[in-house]
């Protein structure tokens, strides 16, 4: 089941994808997923992805879905719920 928590304000982090990285901006940060913009040019739906987020944490998802504005990401597995609420109170 997917907690709904999210945090409250947008987190820097780094997406690597195919030997890029770039820098994103991560809102919308659930247990199982987020969403993303400046996703890495080339990197599509379905393709897989790691993320960094406030450069504490790494997870590995994918590419859910993509549009002009950013992308949505699933992870595989979850991020515990304890952290996603520490992530958004700093």
């Amino acid at each position: 089941m997917l907690d709904r928590r999210s945090t409250s304000r947008p987190l820097d982090g780094e997406c690597y994808h195919d030997g890029k990285v770039g820098k994103v901006r991560i809102s919308d940060l659930l247990t199982g997923g987020c969403v993303i913009d400046n996703l890495p040019l080339g990197a599509q739906a379905e393709d897989f992805v790691r993320l960094r987020i406030a450069q504490s944490i790494q997870v590995n998802g994918y590419v859910a879905s993509r549009d002009a504005m950013g992308a949505t990401i699933r992870f595989y597995g979850e991020i515990h719920p304890f952290v996603v609420s520490r992530l958004g109170a700093s």
